[in-house]
């Protein structure tokens, strides 16, 4: 998304109006020309010289803050699937069929 230049016309037919710049065009003998939006949603060219730049203060992003004090851990049960909560609870199986007699082979 494109910024929005806003700019106050300060001299000729719209003088004192706050307009919405969208392009600047440059004529065959070099004068500039500002297509606007006027207050009213009319649009105009005016030219780029009988308007001054209104400066916009950045806004401070806004942080967002946690709602609990409790932090969000991603292993947590809340986030496993029934599968995964299954396998948890089934015991460890060993393998019983090894004894002392294969490990001397």
């Amino acid at each position: 998304m494109s910024k929005v230049i806003k700019a106050t016309v300060v001299s000729g037919r719209y003088k004192g109006e706050t307009v919405r710049v969208t392009n600047i065009s440059v004529d065959g003998s070099g004068r500039q020309n500002a297509a606007c939006f006027l207050e009213n949603g009319q649009r105009a060219n005016i030219p780029v010289i009988d308007l001054t730049i209104i400066e916009d203060k950045p806004e401070a992003p806004e942080v967002p803050r946690a709602k609990s004090s409790m932090p969000f851990v991603s292993g947590s049960i809340g986030s496993r699937t029934m599968n995964q909560t299954k396998n948890m609870q089934k015991p460890n199986i060993r393998n019983k069929s090894f004894t002392k007699n294969d490990e001397e082979e």
